[in-house]
């Protein structure tokens, strides 16, 4: 119902609006799409589909789309993004990008990507420790004309934290994603306003870029 209410009577301006619901095996998937679809036809974009095991699971998800959105009387589809988070997904990727028209992006989930292989430290280090997870990602996604999103950085700073702590957690921050820009990701998810900056100057190209792009 909160996230209705957000998505019927927030302005987000001219960006972009998805909604992660339960996972499609959970009891709860249904009832989550159903609300949003049914509750906020037109209001925003797109699915994050979490869990997916492979292609079936997008072309369920995708079905459904067909009958609700005709249903509510949505005037566009909405779209696909599906986070990788299992071996079994990134052995599929490419599959899984592919499976239907909506599929926009994959996103990289390192904690239970980490929690399956049985890693316990996934922060740092980890365009090292994961490279062929990650990069395998990448590649899926741009061979099926997806964007490739990188995983979010647990490490957060508080409000009575150290100038040097602040530091600290800013630099590994900005470390990961010029890592991941670095293997073809496209961008990042964050889980605080904090990270946004430094995020989105690790994504965007710089006046050198443009130069050399000219």
């Amino acid at each position: 119902e909160v996230v209705v209410e957000a998505l019927r009577t927030l302005d987000f301006g001219s960006k972009i609006v998805t909604v992660r619901p339960n996972n499609v095996r959970s009891r709860f998937f249904i009832g989550d799409l159903e609300a949003i679809v049914n509750g906020a036809p037109n209001r925003f974009h797109g699915i994050v589909l979490p869990k997916v095991s492979g292609p079936d699971d997008i072309a369920h998800v995708a079905r459904l789309l067909d009958t609700m959105e005709k249903e509510a009387g949505w005037k566009y589809p909405l779209q696909i993004e599906a986070l990788i988070e299992t071996p079994r997904a990134l052995l599929r990727a490419y599959e899984i990008a592919t499976a239907s028209p909506r599929m926009v992006g994959l996103i990289f989930g390192i904690a239970d990507f980490a929690a399956t292989l049985g890693i316990r430290d996934f922060v740092e280090d980890q365009n090292q420790n994961f490279l062929y997870a990650k990069q395998g990602m990448v590649v899926a996604a741009k061979a099926a004309g997806l964007h490739a999103i990188d995983n979010v950085y647990t490490k957060l700073w508080r409000a009575n934290d150290s100038a040097e702590r602040v530091a600290e957690v800013e630099a590994g921050l900005r470390r990961k994603n010029e890592g991941a820009a670095k293997l073809g990701m496209d961008g990042t998810w964050v889980i605080h306003p904090q990270q946004a900056r430094i995020a989105n100057e690790c994504y965007s190209p710089g006046e050198a870029d443009l130069a050399n792009a000219k």
